[in-house]
């Protein structure tokens, strides 16, 4: 039977929910890349979470198995992601595992780049149009 094992994430009960407040060395989640200190932890599998006991509940089990995650990135917005507990390979939302294939699957780059995607559209959306006021000319007439 495989160890019981999690994916790395040192977590703080907060006022806006589960805080990511530590990334353990070579842990899952820091090898994933997809998860950041200040990272608000939503959902586990599905399921909401409030307390570090339920979030330690779901995310410990056996080892090389998926854990899906919602996360919320302050100035970024949600997004989803699939992490192996123990062992650091991610896999996109909707793929089988990693390393599958076949119609409906997305390579494991997928989720660092829709966040990255979501991140440039949030940027741009804050940029805001300029006009430029009228450049004013001044005809100056011989002999004035």
């Amino acid at each position: 039977m495989p160890p019981k094992v999690g994916i790395g994430l040192g977590l703080a009960a907060t006022d806006q929910g589960l805080k990511v407040t530590e990334l353990v060395m070579n842990g899952a989640a820091q090898k994933s890349g997809q998860i950041q200190k200040g990272d608000i932890l939503q959902q586990i599998d599905g399921n909401y979470i409030t307390t570090i006991q339920e979030a330690k509940q779901l995310i410990v089990g056996d080892e090389g198995t998926i854990v899906r995650l919602n996360i919320a990135r302050p100035g970024i917005g949600e997004f989803d992601l699939r992490i192996a507990r123990g062992t650091g390979a991610t896999t996109a939302p909707g793929s089988g595992g990693a390393g599958s294939s076949g119609p409906g699957s997305i390579p494991h780059i997928a989720p660092r780049l829709l966040c990255d995607v979501r991140n440039l559209m949030h940027m741009l959306s804050r940029c805001q149009e300029v006009e430029e006021p009228p450049q004013q000319t001044r005809i100056r007439r011989r002999g004035q």
